[in-house]
């Protein structure tokens, strides 16, 4: 590997964008490349986020296996893995809710005027829930893309003060595989000659 400064990014560009929707719905598409997802596919924008930008985990735990002579350490075995990430929805509007609240969606709230206040239910037990994403993050016109599907875990709590903005964060655990996309050069230069 050699210096690149081309290869140090600092992601977070004002068209970095989090596409999700709830595994199971919309009509199943994922969007070729880096394309924007399609009207129809279920995917929709997530908003702004918070400033902490999404961290990505990855939680490994190792066992340690020590030969008697000295307890030199002389084989690991890694016995669980996590991958997960979290990131601050600053918008509250009917994805970042559900996602938070896990409810089951808007109804209307006032049937003696219809229309004018709308209503959603906060469940007494969070049940699983399932959600596949396209995360973009871009920095100085490059861009990676993370898909995966991941279930929605932890969650911060949701502050209503007028000294901090009302953020709902939500930690996210992923489930079976994950991919990345990128136009970054380090990688397309590193794609093997002949590949299709």
């Amino acid at each position: 590997m050699t210096k690149n400064q081309d290869s140090i990014h600092i992601w977070g560009d004002d068209s970095t964008t989090v596409w999700i929707r709830r595994k199971g719905s919309g009509d199943g598409s994922k969007p070729a490349g880096l394309a924007q997802p399609i009207e129809g596919s279920g995917f929709k924008d997530g908003g702004w986020l918070g400033e902490d930008g999404i961290d990505l985990d990855l939680a490994v735990e190792v066992e340690k296996f020590k030969a008697y002579q000295g307890g030199v350490t002389v084989k690991n075995r890694v016995t669980s893995t996590e991958r997960s990430f979290k990131f601050q929805f600053l918008q509250e509007d009917p994805l970042s809710t559900e996602v938070f609240w896990d409810h089951d969606g808007i109804t209307d709230g006032d049937s003696t005027a219809p229309g004018t206040l709308a209503r959603y239910d906060i469940p007494e037990s969070v049940g699983y829930s399932e959600w596949e994403f396209l995360i973009d993050f871009v920095d100085a016109g490059h861009t990676k893309r993370l898909v995966c599907s991941a279930s929605a875990g932890e969650r911060g709590t949701v502050p209503h003060k007028n000294t901090e903005m009302t953020v709902l964060e939500v930690t996210f655990d992923l489930t079976g595989g994950a991919y990345v996309l990128t136009d970054d050069q380090a990688f397309v230069d590193a794609i093997p000659a002949g590949t299709p």
